[in-house]
This record gives C-alpha cells, sequence and structure tokens, in this order.
C-alpha cells in the first residue's frame, strides 16, 4: 500500500508540474495548430504533383525529369511499336487530390493533348503474350512512373512504371513491370548501348538500379526456360530421342561383353 501511494503522489506531482509548464508557455502551445497548419501548406505546395495535372511531359518540373520525384498516372492504352524500347503507354496525369468528388465536379473533358507517351524502359523484344499481358494488365489502371529519361525533342518519356499490389501508400507494395515482363519470359532486357549512353547524371542511379533488377530477373527466366528461354518441342523430342539411343547403345554394348 506504501509504494502504491508513492507512486500516485510521483504521478501528480508530474501532472501537477506538466500542467504548470502549459500555464507558463500558453501563448506558445496556442501556435501549434497554426504551426501544423503552415507545415501543411508548405508539404503541399512542395508536393505540388498532388494537386496540378500535367498535360505534357515538357511541363514536368525539374524534380520529376531527374527522376527525384514519381507521379500516377491513368494506362488509356498500350502499343507496341518497332523502336529499340517497344512498349508505348498512353496515360494521362492522375494527381492524388485531383480523384476527390469536389474536383470531380468541375473536372474537364480529356483532349487528346492532355495525353502523355511513356515507353517502358530497359526493354529491348517484347513477345505478344507479353503486350496481351500489358493491355490486360493495366490498360484503364493507375501505374506510378519515375522518367529516366526524355527523347524526341521531350514528347516521349523512357520511365521505369511501377504498378501497386496491395497497399498504394506502402513503398513495399510496388511491382516494377517490366521485371515481371522479364521475369515471365514475356520480355527481354536491353543492355547499356549507344542509346543510353547519354543518360543524365541524377538519373544513371535509376537507370543502374532498373538494369540490374533486369538482368537478374531474366537469369532466373533463363534458369526456369520460361517464355522467350523455352526451348522449342522438337528440339525436346530431338534429344529426348538421343539420349534414349544412347542408352540403349551402352545397355547393347554392356550385354555383348558380359555374354
Amino acid at each position: 500500500a506504501s509504494n502504491l501511494f508513492r507512486a500516485l503522489s510521483i504521478m501528480r506531482s508530474w501532472i501537477d508540474d506538466i500542467y504548470t509548464t502549459i500555464d507558463n508557455n500558453i501563448s506558445w502551445i496556442s501556435k501549434v495548430p497554426a504551426g501544423l497548419g503552415v507545415i501543411g501548406l508548405l508539404t503541399l505546395a512542395r508536393r505540388r504533383y498532388w494537386l496540378v495535372r500535367w498535360r505534357s511531359l515538357a511541363s514536368l518540373p525539374a524534380e520529376v525529369r531527374s527522376g527525384q520525384w514519381a507521379f500516377r498516372v491513368r494506362v488509356q492504352r498500350c502499343d507496341c511499336s518497332t523502336d529499340p524500347v517497344p512498349v508505348e503507354l498512353v496515360a494521362k496525369h492522375e494527381p492524388v487530390l485531383f480523384t476527390l468528388p469536389i474536383l470531380l465536379r468541375n473536372r474537364k473533358q480529356d483532349s487528346s493533348s492532355d495525353l502523355l507517351k511513356l515507353r517502358l524502359a530497359g526493354l529491348n523484344k517484347l513477345t505478344p503474350e507479353g503486350l496481351n499481358w500489358l493491355q490486360n494488365r493495366l490498360t484503364n489502371r493507375i501505374v506510378r512512373v519515375r522518367v529516366l529519361q526524355l527523347v524526341s525533342n521531350d514528347t516521349v518519356g523512357l520511365c521505369a512504371i511501377f504498378q501497386w499490389r496491395l497497399m498504394s501508400w506502402h513503398p513495399l507494395s510496388y511491382r516494377c513491370i517490366a521485371e515481371q515482363l522479364v521475369a515471365s519470359g514475356l520480355a527481354q532486357r536491353c543492355h547499356l548501348d549507344a542509346e543510353y549512353s547519354e543518360i543524365e547524371n541524377s538519373n544513371s542511379q535509376h537507370w543502374k538500379a532498373l538494369l540490374d533488377r533486369l538482368e537478374v530477373a531474366e537469369n532466373e527466366a533463363k534458369r526456369r526456360r520460361l517464355g522467350l528461354w523455352r526451348p522449342p518441342a522438337n528440339s525436346n523430342r530431338a534429344s529426348f530421342l538421343s539420349s534414349l539411343i544412347g542408352r540403349l547403345k551402352a545397355w547393347w554394348s554392356r550385354r555383348n561383353r558380359d555374354g
């Protein structure tokens, strides 16, 4: 009982000290909500891509061009061209706060000039199955885009594109689309050739990280013989027959030697 009384007296003295501190600094404490509001406004100002819709790649701020910030887009369609980086996505920028109902009321109709042309960076070849996979997986879906390089007079962006698996706010929920294609054998990675030699210094670390991940994914696909790395059925049959004939010859030679 004495220990309980001593603990209660200590807690009471702590509470008295807290109230005394509050009374002595009431003017500063009353400014805390205002300070939090200012911090929130500064955060929104820094994260202006939460509010502003970018209608062209040329209007991207320097932080987005350098790959420091990523932004959300809604994919309209997926195409495949004959360029060295063949996979092209047509998308529109979807700011985080732009999807609120209060902002949807005054939302204007999107025109063709509002669409952004993005390319999956790091890919050199895509199978028809891979294109179907992309169309089914990304069409009319929101993805996360990190710009690595702008080409064709800043009209097309080479990007690392990520899709959310579980929770859009958790960084571990992002899955790289190019990595999934290469790991499934539906695409082939590109090497750091002449086209990618003029990479900006600010984006080089993102490029290197992407190419390293694609190399690991391609080696795994080769080991498992998936997609592009799957041997033809005729070669499998021929190898099986040749191994069977070799085993029969070895068995016949052993039989004659023992006889």
